[in-house]
């Protein structure tokens, strides 16, 4: 049997997840930086954009409840617990917009942010190639290209812009532990050659960098990568793994998504084997980690997310995969794109990919010069072309990969 689209997975298990239909309230207004127009499951949720976050008075009723949640968080982000308790007490999506306000709050106060925040406005300029944006796909990312998992768009998006891409084709279905071997190797390797690497991994590929960056990687093996983008990443594992391993969920997996059998893959995406895996975990001191974090509003979830939502959605705001927080890499900046989830196919997704790609590379250039002007200084230029066997671009190919298995699990 050939193996179905993700979409035909979340059609199976919205059937079996017997989801209900969702209140839609519309709402609009200027949010957390963004333009919000789109239906919501609560009144209070409503008067949080319209009202409340402009700290205009009007129901006694929302406005007692809502400074009883402030007073509760004070100036910290809530933990994904904290987000679930205001999701069960009031709404799910009052919990997404506290999270996207409090994110985007603590954004501001960062330099990298505020360059983002600039270049989405200014008008388009040519990226340099001086920084080598080398791409770690998600699962089944060659079975189910539809998902975007494969980041084809965005890598021919910054090419087509004048910016060098690669991509790490690691084992589509393989483990994370196996597939962070891969890029730990692959790192290495290309690090030989490049002085400027920023990892850019997706959903399943999330998890396989930050164990690769974080455990398998020393110091000196990972100097050239000066940044990691997390998009939706699968840090902390999702629950559906475990939903897509118990009965009668795994026949179907087993029946539709991965031909092969293996069960592999989505195994290492299981909370309690992730929580096991991130405890030693530290990520090098240079390495500068922003997070892209999907922020739907119950009625912004496309038709790929919307089984996955809302089968967690009573747990608290996420993007169809994980909870919001747990998409989240601690030390870095974190970037909320409320109105998306986990596929980001948003209509402003590839503004939001060029301004985040400029302001990186104006800010890893800065931080270079400002750290290593008097060392680059004295240090002659490398023949990167010459060193890479005549390649002005690294390859990293079929022919370097390790193979485990080939199917997919949740379109990340």
């Amino acid at each position: 049997m050939r193996p179905a689209p993700a979409a035909t997975l979340a059609a199976a298990l919205a059937a079996i997840a017997c989801a209900a239909t969702l209140p839609s309230l519309r709402v609009t207004g200027e949010f957390a930086g963004q333009r919000v127009d789109a239906a919501v499951d609560s009144e209070i949720a409503r008067y949080y954009v319209e009202r409340h976050s402009r700290r205009e008075p009007g129901d006694p009723r929302f406005d007692a409840a809502l400074a009883a949640i402030e007073r509760g968080l004070g100036d910290r982000m809530p933990t994904t617990d904290e987000l679930a308790q205001i999701a069960r007490a009031h709404s799910t999506d009052l919990a997404a917009l506290i999270a996207a306000e409090r994110l985007h709050g603590r954004a501001q106060q960062d330099p990298l942010y505020r360059r983002f925040r600039r270049a989405l406005h200014s008008g388009a300029t040519p990226l340099a190639d001086d920084i080598l944006f080398l791409f770690v796909p998600g699962w089944l990312y060659r079975t189910d290209p539809t998902t975007g998992a494969d980041f084809a768009q965005f890598r021919k998006l910054l090419a087509d812009h004048g910016a060098r891409t690669a991509l790490i084709e690691t084992g589509e279905n393989a483990t994370v532990e196996d597939n962070a071997v891969l890029i730990a190797d692959s790192v290495r390797r290309i690090a030989a050659v490049e002085r400027r690497i920023v990892l850019v991994s997706g959903s399943k590929g999330g998890p396989e960098v930050e164990l690769a960056l974080g455990q398998l990687l020393d110091a000196p093996s990972a100097r050239g990568v000066v940044a990691w983008v997390n998009i939706g990443g699968l840090l902390r594992g999702t629950p559906l793994a475990d939903f897509a391993l118990s009965w009668p969920a795994r026949w179907l997996v087993r029946w539709t998504i991965v031909p092969d059998g293996s069960f592999e893959g989505i195994e290492s995406l299981a909370p309690a084997r992730s929580a096991r895996r991130r405890q030693a975990l530290r990520l090098p001191a240079h390495v500068l980690t922003i997070n892209l974090v999907a922020i739907p509003l119950s009625g912004q979830v496309s038709a790929p997310a919307r089984s996955g939502y809302a089968r967690l959605r009573a747990h608290g705001p996420n993007d169809g995969l994980t909870f919001v927080t747990d998409a989240i890499a601690a030390g870095g900046v974190t970037i909320p794109v409320l109105g998306a989830d986990h596929y980001f196919r948003t209509p402003d997704i590839e503004a939001i990919t060029l301004a985040l790609a400029r302001a990186l590379a104006e800010h890893v250039r800065d931080r270079a010069g400002t750290r290593h002007r008097s060392v680059l200084s004295r240090e002659p230029q490398r023949d990167l072309k010459k060193e890479s066997g005549g390649r002005s671009r690294p390859r990293v190919g079929t022919d370097e990969v390790f193979y485990f298995a080939n199917r997919r699990y949740s379109g990340s």
